[in-house]
């Protein structure tokens, strides 16, 4: 029995799409229409359509993806073409064997749940005869069965959101941090799929995984840096206004002045006690002197080395492509990411044991750095005050709406030292884009070179 090679190919695809199904005739762009998709063959790629259903952004989505893609413009074209010739040059590279069958997954998901079903069966048929026209042998299965975990569940039921339409929030929520998820769920699919568009604009640019990593983890911090400052500024502004300022405010509650005030200190001061809390610097040297943190971090770096080392060999040799020892070395480097991030929760399990942060890591020659997004326990830590304000009959968004014209210059000039600050680092990242550029364009060929020289001597 022939091996199977079990390669995941989501296609998301949202917003009234319809596709062929096994007859032979093109799918309508319009079909299409406002669709997010992303393929997962390891390479993995993000495709976004516009109204008219015609491909608006192709993005690399890690860095097999990078290299795939290089020098590659699929704008105007349609989803069908476009997975035509990824297919294609999955099959040029050897991603998908056509000696071999290999395993697809496809995921559909759209807002009008009624059509899913269908539509899922419909895009399946079309994978399907794109491989029958590259003789490829091609096991097609549906996403939709398959396991969502908890959180993206009760998240999804607490806002009243399909499940998939929560992924596509959470995506969101990532590149947008100013997004939160009460806004995200009234918003159409549409809607959150050009946030998407507009935060991709920013990083098709930033080539390497990690390099995105931490531009993305930057703007959290930044963001949360100047949502806790903007929240500092309003108190301030609170606590030195005169009870003559607050007759609005006042109207329909028995609260004295004293009390509104004293409240949002109180707000303030547990955001305070949060930040104080996460000391960064020294979580990360408790990390960083752990025994087995180090011990992962050089597996992890010795089986790096090893994969370039067979890359590199296969490329410049005419030896056949170790693919077995390809994916055994990708598999066991996958293992110690996991082994890693799991002793890193374990760690902050102790040292936050009451907090359950979100946190990014990387590693940085031998020691990890750290990124929490604390933006989820800011917003927990104010709902708690809004809903203490509401018990008195005082509104908190107008309390800070009276008070945000008195802070907005110095607002504003936090807001544009934010602006500036990624805007520098999104700049040096441009510029190593450059120097890598031609790299890529250099292995691409290669990697071509060899697939060819293989196929010749077959």
């Amino acid at each position: 029995m022939k091996q199977f090679k079990v390669i995941f190919l989501g296609l998301l695809i949202l917003l009234g799409i319809g596709i062929l199904t096994g007859c032979e005739t093109l799918v309508k762009a319009e079909s299409f229409s406002n669709a997010y998709i992303t393929i997962d063959i390891n390479p993995s790629i993000e495709i976004i359509t516009d109204e008219e259903g015609l491909v608006v952004q192709v993005n690399a989505l890690n860095e097999d993806a990078d290299v795939l893609l290089t020098d590659t413009d699929f704008s105007g074209k349609t989803v069908e073409e476009t997975i035509a010739e990824i297919l294609e040059l999955a099959k040029e590279y050897g991603y998908l064997d056509i000696e071999s069958e290999n395993a697809i997954v496809v995921t559909y998901l759209t807002d009008e749940e009624e059509k899913t079903s269908r539509l899922e069966n419909k895009l399946m048929n079309l994978i399907k005869r794109q491989a029958r026209r590259k003789k490829l042998q091609l096991a097609v299965y549906a996403a939709s069965k398959s396991e969502v975990d908890e959180e993206t569940k009760e998240l999804a039921s607490e806002f009243n959101v399909s499940v998939g339409k929560m992924r596509l929030i959470l995506i969101s929520q990532e590149l947008n941090p100013d997004l939160t998820l009460e806004e995200a769920s009234g918003m159409s699919i549409k809607e959150l799929t050009r946030i998407i568009i507009e935060a991709r604009k920013e990083l098709w640019e930033l080539v390497k995984k990690e390099e995105r990593d931490a531009y993305l983890l930057l703007k959290k911090v930044l963001h949360d840096n100047l949502f806790f400052k903007k929240v500092e500024l309003l108190n301030q502004a609170i606590q030195k206004t005169t009870d003559e300022e607050f007759g609005e405010i006042l109207m329909e509650t028995e609260m004295s002045v004293q009390e509104v005030k004293d409240i949002y200190n109180a707000y303030y001061e547990e955001l305070v006690d949060l930040n104080d809390s996460v000391n960064k610097e020294e979580i990360e040297d408790i990390i960083n002197s752990d025994e087995e943190v180090q011990k992962l971090i050089q597996e992890k770096k010795e089986l790096e080395r090893e994969i370039l080392e067979l890359l590199k060999t296969t490329i410049t040799t005419r030896e056949k492509i170790n693919r077995e020892e390809l994916k055994r070395l990708r598999n066991e480097l996958s293992k110690v990411l996991t082994n890693l991030n799991s002793r890193i929760r374990v760690i902050l399990n102790v040292e936050l044991p009451e907090l359950e942060i979100k946190y990014t890591f990387r590693v940085i020659d031998d020691n990890v750095e750290l990124g929490f997004d604390l933006s989820n326990e800011y917003r927990k830590i104010r709902a708690k005050y809004v809903e203490i304000y509401a018990e008195k009959r005082v509104s908190m968004e107008k309390l800070e709406e009276h008070f945000i014209t008195k802070i907005k210059p110095t607002l504003n000039d936090l807001v544009d030292n934010v602006q500036d600050q990624l805007q520098e680092r999104k700049e040096e990242l441009k510029q190593h884009y450059v120097d890598i550029r031609e790299e890529l364009k250099s292995l691409r060929d290669m990697i071509k070179d060899k697939i060819r020289d293989i196929k010749k001597r077959k």
